[in-house]
């Protein structure tokens, strides 16, 4: 074996995992971290107990357990194996497995203690896979309560150690210089409204000549790297150069073949699956577009979504160091320098951002919650838990907080819970060949190249298709798959039907189906269709499709539309690829979030009558009428929360009712409140002067919540706005004051005054203003002085009118008036209006209505 910088340090990382439970190894791209620390740890100190090292991809697993293999002269699966989704080469003999963080969490559902296990290392751990962090966790818990001496690894290239410190605690940490070769760094950023496929095409073309070696080159999925290898073989580069994808959802031996070496220079085009441990011989040039398609969490839908994404700084030094490995290299940024200052460090872990309703599922079957204490490295977001406890609940995997025998086989499956729970329901109902097929589609690429799915109107050796209309997308992508099986077309309304997918599809189903038997409660098994054909299309699997998407139920908005309204209020659309055209309901199993409406790119038929179970409801239900301007009853049918149909019925809930009217009249207010009536709006003001003027009386304050909390109780036993705009406002209002209260007001701020001519007059309150009387002057002869109100403390304020009713003097000191100001005003008067009284002494003279 070549001397590698890791060498020197094995012997401080053997005695660090001797004397602590956990080590940290910080160790750069090329260091041999990867194939040297495990195979040194398992001769010097485990003998005859098994070592994992865990990698975040199947690739990865697969070609480390190959290269350590041939390091140490063994042949693969002796000594040295691997474990990963569907395949293992292990046997007795098998020391040191290579395997998927998945891998051990399942390993742990059956053996809590790992009790032939004696160290786990954990390796690319920055990756900080959702898997590896509930492993980490799960993986502490048994250290604390029943394997002090079990010890763990964790390794990285761009470990982030402040944060690895503040969940460990103090743990050694074991650092490794950088040995690697230089990587010059090279920024050519595109030109504005060049797409970044166009981009790598154009670098490529430019540059690979000029190299003698191989090129990686970093695109963000399978779609971008197709696309430039068309433009790649536009240019004419396959003639010189072997093109080779390399992707997660391609098959295992593709994904090998990728990776080695051929006779022709290769130019590799990867996600960022050959990000990390993975080594790819040869390459010394990087080409890398600094995009990656990373899965998060979209609460609105309640689904895990690609978002389209600038790379980490952390990533961008992965993708770099590729060039590094064996020779000085370089490395080519489609972004510019600038830019590249403003990457975020490290990307937030998948436990902050995807759906956890799998790992809660793990945890939940070994017997915990994902409450605060558990060992979390980093605690998860409270929303995404909740989302995920419902997520379980409606899969039936969960009962108030425990898992039930359904949820204990969904656990033992390596899939997500959704087709977990369809694996399950379909072994039941007979139809388990058919499911598994379609499950093993919804998990892996989609075996239809989309590129060529346009309608077909007929030509040489083309079929004719119908107009889409059928009963569920699924379910004619099995017909698909079938009519291929039997007769070779690979033509399909789908577009052309990919071969190297489909056998990954069809050898995951059978895995899955393998998995499968064991789990399969034989006394509610229904026996297989003799025609397997129309078991495809029938009633079973439509129905198992429920039992894993019940909360992807969608009511069509109007026959023949296309749009429609999913669980959760989210609206939907289905796409153009998509024939379930005639069902009112319909499970939308392919999501994709837009703005706007979400597009459904795989829907399927559901029947009324099968929506049945605990998300199924029935109750009356209010609401606020916005045309009637009432409270309304509707007797609702729900799944979950979507509307399945409604009846008008009596309301039956009077507290209920009040509630919704209540809130109505609060959204209402400038309608609801009977503003226009003069005797309530009197009142008020008198009683919130009377508590500005006599404070000792304790008036309870009359502001809008006060009127607001009257409004509430006139809801009662109402229906409408108009019931309660016209209900006894008064008498609810004056309801808190004591007798004492209603005397005083009455008496020290009283509603009308009677002046000398014998009339009740209307006093005019306004809070913070005097109170104002408006009396013709000839009313108020022999009034010799102001009349005051509120035990004498308030002046009224006299509007003293003209025979016409305009205000010719205003005063609150009547005696200086008739002294000072009433000669003139006679004067000026008496001209226009003779035939009124205008005495000359009017303190002596009789008041009069004249």
């Amino acid at each position: 074996m070549q001397p590698l910088p890791i060498d020197a340090y094995l012997p401080d990382i053997a005695q660090s995992v001797v004397q602590h439970s956990i080590t940290l190894i910080d160790a750069p791209p090329g260091s041999g971290k990867t194939t040297r620390v495990a195979p040194h740890l398992m001769r010097s100190l485990a003998p005859g107990k098994k070592i994992y090292l865990l990698q975040p991809r199947r690739l990865a697993a697969r070609s480390v357990a190959t290269r350590i293999a041939q390091e140490n002269g063994e042949r693969l699966g002796d000594a040295i194996g691997y474990s990963v989704r569907f395949e293992q080469q292990v046997s007795r003999d098998t020391q040191l497995i290579v395997a998927t963080e998945g891998i051990l969490v399942r390993r742990l559902q059956d053996d809590v203690a790992i009790s032939d296990i004696s160290l786990v290392l954990l390796d690319e751990f920055h990756e900080r896979s959702l898997d590896a962090d509930l492993l980490l966790a799960m993986l502490r818990r048994v250290q604390q309560t029943l394997r002090e001496d079990l010890r763990l690894v964790i390794m990285s290239a761009t470990l982030d150690a402040t944060a690895m410190r503040a969940g460990l605690g103090d743990v050694p940490i074991i650092q490794v210089p950088s040995r690697q070769f230089p990587v010059t760094i090279r920024y050519r950023p595109p030109s504005p409204q060049v797409p970044i496929v166009d981009h790598v095409a154009e670098t490529l073309v430019d540059i690979v000549g000029q190299r003698p070696d191989d090129t990686l080159v970093f695109l963000p999925g399978a779609g971008e790297i197709h696309r430039c290898i068309d433009l790649l073989k536009k240019s004419r580069l396959d003639r010189d150069f072997d093109l080779l994808p390399l992707y997660g959802a391609m098959p295992i031996e593709e994904q090998m073949r990728a990776i080695e070496t051929g006779p022709r220079q290769r130019i590799v085009l990867a996600t960022n699956v050959a990000e990390t441990s993975l080594t790819i011989p040869g390459i010394k040039t990087v080409v890398d577009s600094g995009l990656a398609r990373v899965l998060r969490f979209s609460p609105d839908v309640g689904l895990d979504r690609l978002v389209l994404e600038s790379i980490c700084s952390a990533s961008a030094t992965q993708r770099a160091g590729r060039a590094g490995r064996v020779a000085p290299g370089v490395c080519f940024r489609m972004w510019s320098e600038a830019s590249d200052r403003a990457r975020a460090a490290f990307l937030d872990p998948e436990i902050r951002r995807v759906d956890l309703s799998g790992a809660i599922l793990q945890l939940v079957a070994w017997g915990e919650s994902p409450a605060a204490d558990f060992p979390w490295l980093e605690s998860p977001r409270i929303d995404s838990v909740d989302s995920s406890m419902r997520l379980l609940e409606r899969l039936d995997a969960m009962e108030f907080g425990k898992i039930t025998d359904v949820g204990s086989r969904m656990a033992r499956l390596p899939l997500h819970p959704r087709l977990a729970r369809i694996a399950i329901e379909a072994a039941g109902r007979g139809c388990l060949d058919a499911a598994c097929v379609v499950a093993a589609m919804l998990a892996d690429r989609d075996p239809f190249d989309r590129r060529d799915s346009r309608p077909r109107t007929g030509g040489a050796n083309i079929p004719t298709y119908a107009p889409r209309r059928w009963d569920s997308d699924c379910a004619e992508r099995l017909a698909a798959i079938d009519e291929f099986m039997r007769t070779g077309n690979d033509q399909t309304v789908f577009g052309t039907l990919l071969r190297n997918p489909l056998r990954g599809i069809i050898q995951s189903a059978e895995q899955i189906r393998r998995l499968c038997g064991p789990l399969i409660d034989r006394s509610e098994s229904k026996s297989h269709a003799s025609d397997e054909h129309e078991q495809v299309a029938s009633e079973a699997l439509l129905r198992s499709l429920l039992a894993g998407f019940p909360d992807r139920l969608a009511k069509r908005r109007a026959h023949g539309r296309t749009q429609g309204i999913m669980v959760g209020g989210k609206g939907i659309a289905l796409g153009p690829q998509s024939g379930v055209m005639d069902p009112e309901f319909f499970l939308c199993i392919d999501v994709e979030q837009k703005p706007g409406d979400a597009l459904v790119r795989q829907a399927s038929r559901i029947d009324l009558e099968w929506l049945q179970g605990s998300n199924r409801m029935e109750r009356e239900e209010l609401f606020f009428h916005p045309t009637q301007k009432q409270v309304v009853a509707r007797r609702r049918s729900l799944w979950i929360d979507l509307i399945l149909n409604e009846t008008p019925c009596a309301i039956s809930d009077e507290s209920q009712c009040q509630e919704v009217l209540y809130a109505a009249v609060q959204s209402h207010w400038e309608q609801t409140f009977p503003s226009e009536d003069p005797a309530i709006g009197a009142w008020i003001q008198r009683v919130r002067c009377l508590r500005q003027w006599m404070p000792e009386l304790e008036l309870p304050a009359y502001d809008e919540a006060r009127l607001r909390e009257v409004a509430y109780e006139l809801c009662r036993g109402k229906r409408s706005l108009e019931q309660v705009r016209t209900g006894p406002w008064l008498d609810w209002l004056s309801a808190p004051l004591t007798p004492q209260q209603r005397a005083a007001l009455e008496r020290e701020v009283p509603a009308k005054i009677e002046v000398p001519s014998g009339s009740w007059i209307k006093i005019d309150y306004e809070e913070d203003k005097p109170p104002v009387l408006a009396v013709k002057i000839q009313e108020v002869f022999s009034w010799r002085q102001t009349p005051r109100i509120a035990g004498g403390r308030v002046p009224l304020l006299l509007h003293l009118l003209a025979p016409n009713q305009r205000p010719q003097q205003i005063t609150d000191d009547l005696a200086s008036f008739w002294r000072t100001g009433y000669a003139e005003v006679k004067k000026e008067l008496k001209r226009r209006y003779p035939k009124h009284s205008w005495p000359e002494d009017p303190l002596s003279a009789q008041a009069t209505r004249r």
